[in-house]
C-alpha cells in the first residue's frame, strides 16, 4: 500500500470509523482504483483531493467499501425479547411511549421489523417511537422508499410479508404505509460524540454487526455514546460476535448468547476513555477478517464456541458459554 492509499484508508477511518484491516488493504486498493478511473482522475493523489471536496463521491466510495448485509427479522430472538421486555417492565404505564433506536439502520429492514413486532403484539403507533439512522444517504433513500426484493425475506417465518407488503412486480414488495409511518429516518454519523446529545434517552438501542468494523478505542467511544443515550435501566443489543469488553464498566450482561446488555450507572457526557487492553503484544491482535468469518459461522450454525490461541488463552466466545464455563469477576 503506497502513501496515498494509506492516506485514503486513514480518511475512511477518520470519517466513518472503518478499520482498513477489516475490509482488507487489497480490496480497498481495488475500490479506490475503480473510483479513480470512473471520476477520470489521472492519479490516486488527484482522486484523493477530489474526494475531499466532493461529498457525493465520498458517499459513493463508502457505498462501495461497506456493503450492508441485512434482512427482515435477522436473528429473531431480539424481537421476541422486545415484546417481553415491554410487557415485563410495564413501560406503557411509566411513560407516554417507548423509544427505540436502530443504528445503523442500513436499508431499513431492522427498524421496520421492530415496528412490525410491536404492531403484531397489539401496540398502537402512538405508543412507541422508532428512530433509525445511517451514514449512507443511498441506504436511507431505499429505506424510506420501502421496496424490497426476495433477498430481504429469509427464514421460515414469512407470514408477515403477506400482511404488511404488497407485491408490485414478480420480485419486489412494497411495505404498506401504516408500517412505514412508524419509523423516523435520519442521516447521522455514529462515531460523532454529539450523535445523541440532543435527543431524549432511548429505552432500547439496536446496534448489531457494526462494532466489529471498529478498532478497540473506537468501540469504547461508541459504547460510551450509547450509554449516554440510553435511559436509566435501558438495554443495548449487539451482534452475535460483538461485546462490551471495551467499556464493560458501563454495561452488565443480561443474555450473553443474544448479546443483550443492561445499562449500569448514571449517564455522563461522553468523553474519550481508555479501552480494556488484554495484551500489549502485536501477536494478540486478531485479524478482523477472522472476526467476520466467525460472525458468519456463528449466525449460520447458531454456535456455542470458545476460540483459544496456541497458549490456551481465550480470545473470543460465542453463544451460551456461561452454561459450561464460569469466569472470575474483576
Amino acid at each position: 500500500m503506497n502513501s496515498i492509499e494509506v492516506k485514503m484508508a486513514a480518511l475512511l477511518q477518520e470519517k466513518i470509523g472503518l478499520d482498513p484491516n477489516v475490509i482488507g488493504i487489497r480490496e480497498i486498493s481495488r475500490v479506490l482504483e475503480r473510483h479513480r478511473v470512473a471520476c477520470n482522475c489521472s492519479s490516486l493523489e488527484t482522486y484523493f483531493h477530489y474526494l475531499q471536496t466532493n461529498k457525493a463521491e465520498f458517499e459513493a466510495l463508502i457505498e462501495s467499501v461497506v456493503v450492508p448485509e441485512t434482512w427482515f427479522f435477522r436473528d429473531g430472538e431480539p424481537f421476541n425479547f422486545l415484546v417481553r421486555y415491554i410487557n415485563t417492565e410495564k413501560l406503557f404505564h411509566q411513560t407516554d411511549k417507548i423509544k427505540i433506536l436502530s443504528v445503523p439502520c442500513a436499508s431499513g429492514e431492522e427498524p421496520y421489523s421492530i415496528a412490525i413486532t410491536l404492531l403484531e403484539a397489539g401496540f398502537k403507533p402512538h405508543q412507541f417511537q422508532i428512530d433509525a439512522v445511517d451514514i449512507s444517504q443511498k441506504s436511507l433513500q431505499k429505506a424510506q422508499r420501502g421496496v424490497y426484493t426476495r433477498h430481504s425475506f429469509r427464514g421460515n417465518y414469512l407470514e408477515f410479508r403477506e400482511r404488511y407488503f404488497l407485491p408490485i412486480t414478480t420480485t419486489e414488495y412494497q411495505l404498506i404505509d401504516s408500517v412505514k409511518n412508524c419509523v423516523n429516518f435520519s442521516m447521522e454519523n455514529l462515531i460523532n460524540f454529539g450523535f445523541l446529545s440532543n435527543k431524549n434517552p432511548y429505552h432500547i438501542i439496536f446496534c448489531r454487526n457494526v462494532l466489529i468494523y471498529f478498532d478497540s478505542p473506537l468501540q469504547a467511544k461508541v459504547l460510551q455514546i450509547f450509554h449516554f443515550g440510553l435511559a436509566k435501566a435501558g438495554y443495548l443489543f449487539l451482534g452475535r460476535s460483538e461485546s462490551v469488553s471495551q467499556a464493560e464498566q458501563l454495561f452488565s450482561p443480561v443474555d450473553l448468547r443474544e448479546r443483550l446488555f443492561h445499562k449500569t450507572g448514571e449517564s455522563l457526557q461522553p468523553h474519550p476513555i481508555t479501552p480494556l487492553v488484554i495484551a500489549k503484544t502485536p501477536a494478540q491482535r486478531r485479524d478482523r477478517k477472522i472476526d467476520l468469518l466467525l460472525a458468519g459461522l456463528i449466525e449460520h450454525f447458531d454456535l456455542t464456541a470458545v476460540l483459544c490461541d496456541l497458549a490456551g488463552n481465550i480470545q473470543h466466545t460465542a453463544g451460551a458459554v456461561d452454561r459450561y464455563l464460569q469466569f472470575p469477576v474483576g
